[in-house]
């Protein structure tokens, strides 16, 4: 793939040059083993999309909305993945690696492993949801209240690229976020896995974690129940959330949009 450049990048997405006081850093979690893909290939984070890793086509879609600083965390297959994907330097980009030692566990372990090395607010992103390029621009251009978090919502709920049985869900009212979770019941949107967090995700994660819970949606539903989660809708724009064969078929299949 071309290689890119963030000041472009920045200007194209309407924002200052200086990505420091405009423009978040990304922290994307990459930890788990991805077992429905791990007999057709292993690690997932570097399973090709048209002969491009999916990590990498996530980092390149990410720095053309701008973002040029991303720290990714790792576990299972850390060095190999680290090794294919690099510093970022070619295509213009910084990337530092954390490590989860308990990436058998849940993926809000992961977030809370980087807490000491981000400073909010950050974007989040899931190292298996590839996404148009625009969803995470129209993310960077909304203005939260306060330490409100934001998350990007899918609410083409009859959508090809959406399986609903396997969606994290949310039931939204105006912009508020009232539920979350995959098993909930009342539901008009979809969980894209694309988040604008300020300090409280951090807050929240820990109030789970020593209560036994260690999944991000857990930390979300507590945002929720603050008041402190609200819904970016993503319009008529796609994304893929990659957990198997025929969730990477349909990414290759859009491909096109998605790059």
């Amino acid at each position: 793939m071309s290689p890119y450049c963030p000041a472009l990048a920045r200007s194209l997405a309407g924002k200052d040059e200086d990505p420091l006081s405009r423009f978040p850093e990304a922290l994307i979690i990459s930890a788990g083993m991805g077992d429905l893909l791990e007999s057709f290939f292993s690690p997932k984070p570097l399973v090709p999309v048209s002969d491009t890793p999916l990590l990498e086509r996530i980092i390149h879609n990410a720095a053309r909305a701008g973002i040029d600083r991303f720290k990714i965390v790792l576990g299972y297959k850390a060095k190999q993945i680290k090794s294919r994907i690099g510093s970022g330097h070619a295509w213009g980009v910084r990337i530092d690696y954390l490590y989860n030692d308990e990436w058998e566990g849940g993926n809000g372990l992961s977030v809370l492993k980087a807490r000491e090395d981000l400073r909010p607010p950050f974007c989040l992103l899931m190292g298996d949801h590839l996404f148009e390029v625009d969803i995470l621009s129209r993310l960077l251009r909304t203005e939260p209240a306060g330490d409100v978090c934001l998350l990007c919502v899918d609410s083409k709920l009859q959508a090809g690229h959406i399986r609903l049985d396997e969606a994290t869900k949310v039931r939204i009212e105006g912009r508020k976020i009232l539920q979350i979770g995959k098993a909930i019941d009342r539901f008009n949107g979809v969980d894209t896995g694309i988040f604008l967090f300020s300090e409280a995700i951090f807050q929240a994660l820990e109030y789970c974690r020593i209560r036994g819970k260690d999944t991000l949606s857990e930390a979300n539903q507590k945002l929720c129940d603050d008041g402190k989660l609200q819904a970016v809708d993503i319009g008529d724009k796609i994304w893929v959330d990659i957990d198997d064969r025929n969730d990477l078929e349909t990414a290759r299949r859009l491909l096109s949009k998605l790059t």
